[in-house]
């Protein structure tokens, strides 16, 4: 399995938590936006990737098109900590199903997400005590 969760936490959204909306997730939403946003402009302007900034109700999602998938980063608060915030690697298995007999592995297309997010984090001066799980690894800590 590959490590396609990371949290981390962030302090510098507090600034902005009197401009949150009123409907429903509008405050996940606005907690993440400056993080989505960040991650977002990194990936666009310095590793030259063709990417499009979604608001959903959770938080943000920034999709990936590649030749042959797109894949995608969901970056929403994680609740553990008043601070924290995870973002989720998708598709996160290493092997995908393309028709009936068709696989695709995507190993690589993760480890250079993974690689990015990483150096875009530990890049910030805000952001600090990144850790990186498996999916199983988040869902175990998450229903403790």
């Amino acid at each position: 399995m590959l490590k396609t969760i990371v949290e981390f936490k962030f302090d510098d959204y507090q600034l902005y938590d009197q401009k949150t909306y009123t409907d429903e997730g509008g405050i996940l939403v606005q907690k993440t936006e400056d993080i989505a946003q960040y991650i977002f402009s990194i990936l666009k302007n310095r590793y030259h990737l063709n990417v499009e900034l979604y608001s959903e109700s959770w938080g943000w999602e920034i999709e990936i098109p590649l030749a042959e998938i797109t894949m995608y980063l969901g970056i929403s608060v994680y609740e553990e900590y008043s601070n924290g915030f995870a973002i989720f690697i998708s598709p996160n298995t290493p092997i995908l199903r393309k028709f009936l007999f068709r696989k695709i592995d995507i190993t690589h297309h993760i480890m250079v997400l993974q690689n990015y997010i990483n150096i875009i984090l530990k890049s910030h001066p805000g952001i600090y005590d990144v850790m990186w799980w498996e999916e199983n690894e988040f869902r175990c800590v998450a229903t403790n």
